[in-house]
């Protein structure tokens, strides 16, 4: 393992996700269509919003 790749790794931890990422890998799980239309609803009505 690199200096790069540990540093990358340990940074990764303490930093948070973007908010983003968070959004797409809550749309990767959906399930159906209809889960996938629901979460795209939630998304644009503020569920991360926070982030």
């Amino acid at each position: 393992m690199t200096f790069k790749s540990a540093f990358s790794r340990i940074a990764g931890s303490i930093v948070p996700p973007a908010r983003a990422e968070v959004e797409r890998a809550y749309l990767d799980r959906s399930v159906s269509r209809n889960d996938l239309e629901r979460r795209q609803r939630e998304i644009d009505n503020g569920k991360f919003h926070d982030l």
